[in-house]
């Protein structure tokens, strides 16, 4: 059933070599120049002394994208290690850990620290936080008793990270359980200062639009901070729209399962900053026995290419490349021209076999759990209530999930969310479901359902559900032609359409009868909707339509999600700028999320 949702294959055009020589894209090198820098600058005033380099397991990819081994022995640093719960007391005598601004990794570095002083081991250590050293941290120091030791504590105001040439994200995970549950506005503060920052860099953006009310926030804070700064951005406009989505307006999307490649690989395992390394363990070892590491962003041509497919087509398509490499490496030249240019390949087609071994093995061990009974059962179950046409289905499977020992209590819980926000829990069922959850699983987890409940995620219902207009309104539920699939972002999540692009696509438009006609619909989704015109510095005008359509210039649109998107999400707005339908997308995001890191947001 899976495999009648797959769209024709596509084969955009090959990635280059860097994702920084971004075409018609927004040109992030000055973006991703200044964060390098930043690196490297806080690295060396750790001293120039020899150091070894800790860092933070989820930052491992960061630092692999930003910086070379070069880079790093420049700065002293010999050797990079990740940060476990054991450091070796040998080794140079300066200590520098790079880590986020959580007491939990705060505690790792505290155990390291004590080792080495019951071995009488004396090093110099610092902490470089990202972004900034927070009150909690340094506090979770002096708890810990270890604060004194700390020779040097130093931030690294890193808050765009480019992590391709259309994605950005800031790395702010907890952005929405803090502002719906706690009212804590301060990442709202954050996001609107990146934000605005970034417009000195890519000119002001005339106009900024969006849904929800943590977005239009996040816009007025944008414009105080405008009115408050005498110095303007003079620079040529390059971005021509700014569409702000709150994650309150469709936390639908986040809880459905991801069928694009790249989807399916962060849904099992997890992709931190274009690193998978839970994936990577899992395959063949080369000829060292060392891990194969996948670069899981537009640098791998292979990657660029099949990222974005239905998961189901991209075997096909991995076949198809390895054939035409080995005929390729197969061919006779018969004159030296032929030869010589055969030899200019030579390093793209190693790299190009690296890449498709890889994701051949990835693919393959991937497909074994997709085709499994617990993740078909899982998919129908959500197709269910996304199509309003099979409650009972989804009801039997989540009753099945509750009497099996083996089933995560997230998996019961993204169903169970999805069933309250599609169709609806009557009182007397909710509190048979919470029953239930807690006996099975243990009362520890009363407080999480609390928030899930408080955060409008797992409720009650009380009247009639407005999703199913919703979906009718916005055509969330496609049931494509089989003679021409493929034409609709539905392809994400095998027929259904991201609520969050659908509105991306209403906001970038210019109002008219069509949209109009949304109005009532609109309402209906939480939050406000906002339009605002920025009036641009003097002596500035923004791109002529007419004169930027006969240059083939595409407005360009960074579509930003304020409590995080998931892959899907940036796979339907990368067909939306390759379909042609005159917008390119840049996807901006306070974290890159899936269904079980935005529900484990809230089990704080």
């Amino acid at each position: 059933r899976l495999a009648s949702h797959a769209p024709p294959l596509h084969r955009p055009a090959m990635a280059n070599k860097s994702f920084l020589n971004s075409g018609s894209m927004m040109n992030l090198a000055s973006l991703f120049e200044y964060t390098r820098r930043e690196l490297l600058a806080t690295l060396r005033s750790t001293g120039g002394q020899e150091k070894i380099l800790v860092t933070d397991m989820k930052l491992l990819g960061l630092v692999r994208q930003l910086v070379t081994h070069e880079d790093l022995k420049s700065c002293g640093v010999n050797p990079h290690c990740p940060l476990s719960e054991t450091l070796p007391t040998d080794g140079p005598v300066n200590v520098v850990y790079l880590v986020r601004s959580l007491p939990l990794l705060v505690n790792l570095i505290a155990g390291h620290i004590r080792q080495h002083l019951a071995a009488r081991v004396e090093k110099n250590y610092f902490i470089i936080f990202i972004p900034r050293a927070t009150l909690l941290c340094e506090r979770a120091l002096q708890e810990a008793g270890i604060f004194a030791n700390i020779t040097k504590i130093l931030s690294l105001p890193i808050s765009m990270i480019p992590l391709d040439k259309d994605l950005l994200s800031m790395d702010i995970p907890s952005a929405h359980r803090d502002a719906v549950l706690y009212n804590d506005r301060s990442s709202l503060y954050e996001i609107a200062s990146a934000l605005f920052n970034l417009q000195y860099l890519y000119g002001v953006i005339p106009r900024i639009a969006g849904k929800g009310e943590l977005g239009q926030e996040v816009a007025n804070i944008m414009m105080r901070l405008r009115r408050e700064n005498f110095a303007q951005p003079l620079v040529t406009p390059e971005i021509d729209n700014l569409i702000l989505i709150d994650r309150s307006v469709d936390p639908v999307t986040p809880l459905c399962t991801q069928l694009t490649y790249e989807g399916v690989i962060d849904e099992l395992f997890g992709i931190d900053f274009n690193l998978c390394k839970p994936l990577c363990e899992q395959l063949p070892r080369n000829d060292k026995g060392a891990v194969r590491l996948l670069d899981l962003s537009s640098n791998d041509r292979i990657y660029a290419e099949i990222r974005d497919m239905f998961f189901l087509q991209v075997g096909g398509l991995i076949s198809h490349r390895i054939k035409l490499i080995k005929e390729e490496e197969d061919a006779r030249f018969d004159s030296l021209e032929q030869t010589k240019k055969l030899s200019s390949k030579l390093q793209s087609i190693v790299d190009d076999k690296y890449s498709l071994n890889g994701h051949s093995d990835a693919f393959l061990f991937m497909r074994k759990i997709v085709d499994g009974k617990e993740f078909h059962n899982h998919w129908e179950a959500e197709q269910a209530l996304l199509s309003g046409s099979g409650v009972d289905r989804a009801q039997e499977v989540i009753e099945a999930y509750l009497s099996d020992f083996k089933i995560p209590i997230v998996r019961v819980l993204r169903l169970l969310c999805l069933l309250s926000l599609t169709v609806g829990i009557k009182q007397k069922a909710f509190e048979g479901f919470k029953r239930d959850i807690l006996q099975r699983y243990g009362y520890e987890y009363l407080g999480l359902l609390g928030s899930l409940e408080k955060a409008g995620l797992l409720t009650a219902t009380e009247g009639r559900n407005p999703f199913g207009v919703i979906r009718k309104a916005f055509n969330l539920d496609v049931d494509e032609n089989p003679d021409q699939p493929g034409n609709d972002i539905s392809y994400v999540h095998a027929g259904y359409a991201p609520l969050s692009v659908r509105l991306a696509q209403q906001l970038v438009k210019p109002p008219s009868d069509a949209s109009r006609q949304l109005d009532e619909a609109m309402k209906m989704i939480p939050g406000p909707a906002f339009d605002i015109q920025q009036e641009l510095p003097e002596g500035l005008k923004t791109g002529d339509p007419e004169r930027d359509r006969i240059r083939g210039r595409a407005p360009k649109t960074l579509v930003f999600f304020v409590g995080g998107c998931t892959f899907a999400e940036i796979s339907a707005l990368r067909f939306l700028s390759r379909r042609g339908d005159g917008h390119e997308f840049v996807v901006g995001t306070t974290k890159i999320i899936n269904g079980g890191s935005f529900l484990g947001q809230f089990n704080s």
